[in-house]
Parts: structure tokens; C-alpha cells; sequence
């Protein structure tokens, strides 16, 4: 499918507010909703719902991070979850959240804050059950709910930072 492309200029430097979330021993930076939406409708300048490949990469050239081929292909497959080369709002506000936890050289954070979509610090069974997807990693998802209920280790049933980075491990052995 894809979306239209279009030429874009932003001129101000767009600041996104952001709170910390302390989860364990990790601090996460939550971006505030609506100004990442606000950043996201000045961004979309064809208004079709969508930021384009120029449109993102008008966005990174703003936040004074402009990108290469190689690190495009990077974010998008960072965020693009619906791999249609466009970001909707949902996909941009992951990104926000990945973009302010991590830079492109921590592999495993960026593994944890990719598979955490809702952006809460923590992992889910949901969460779990798209990565191990998109890893090729067959199971299903009562086992995944079985898996993560079994090793969760915060009150609400989800994995923290550690614990996902040691079931990953385990899955890698």
C-alpha cells in the first residue's frame, strides 16, 4: 500500500515534553501525549493522517539528527509496525518513546522499548506474543500468558526491563 509523499519544511525546532516513569531500577521517559500529537499534525503537512519518508525525515533533520539511508531503514523498522513505510500517530508516539530512552548503538534496549508498544516500561503478554511474531518464534498465546504470568515480576503481571532481558537471553541459549 504506502502513503502519498510530499515535500515538507518545518522551521521550528520542535520540543516534546516528557515525564519519568521509575520502574524497578530503570527510569523511562514517557513523551506527553498531546504534544506529540501537536509535533505530529505540524509534521504531517499533506494532512493525509500519516508522516511520509519526508515528512520523517524532516523530523529527525529538526531534532538536529538528520539520517542516513541506513538509519532510516532503522527507524522505520523501529516503528513502522503496519510496514507500510508511514507512520500514523500510534507508530510516531512509540518512536517519541523509543527515540527518548535509547540511541541506535543499545541493541537490547531498543529490543525492550520496540516491544513495549503501549510505552509503560514494562512488558505484557500482548507485547510478548508480537515479538516472538515478528522473531518467527511460534507459540501460542495461552502459552505466552502461561510463560509471562510464570516469571512476571511486577504486581500487574508484566515483565520489567531485567527480566525481559533475561528471558531473551534464555530464548537465545
Amino acid at each position: 500500500m504506502g502513503c502519498t509523499q510530499t515535500n515538507v519544511q518545518v522551521d521550528q525546532q520542535m520540543q516534546l515534553e516528557a515525564k519519568q516513569v521509575k520502574i524497578d531500577n530503570n527510569t523511562f521517559l514517557v513523551p506527553d501525549k498531546q504534544a506529540t500529537m501537536t509535533a505530529f499534525r505540524a509534521l504531517d503537512t499533506n494532512k493525509s493522517g500519516k508522516l511520509d519518508p519526508n515528512e520523517i525525515l524532516e523530523l529527525f533533520k529538526t531534532l538536529g539528527r538528520p539520517l542516513e539511508k541506513e538509519e532510516f531503514n532503522k527507524v522505520l523498522t523501529l516503528a513502522d509496525q503496519d510496514i507500510d513505510a508511514c507512520l500514523d500517530e500510534n507508530e510516531f508516539y512509540h518512536l517519541m518513546y523509543i527515540l527518548s530512552n535509547s540511541d541506535f548503538n543499545d541493541k537490547e534496549k531498543i529490543v525492550f522499548l520496540m516491544t513495549d508498544i503501549n510505552c509503560s516500561g514494562t512488558i505484557d503478554s500482548k507485547e510478548l506474543s508480537l515479538l516472538l511474531k515478528k522473531l518467527e518464534i511460534t507459540a501460542t498465546q495461552e502459552k505466552i500468558e502461561e510463560l509471562v504470568t510464570s516469571i512476571a515480576d511486577n504486581a500487574d503481571g508484566t515483565l520489567s526491563y531485567n527480566m525481559f532481558m533475561a528471558l531473551l537471553a534464555k530464548l537465545a541459549e
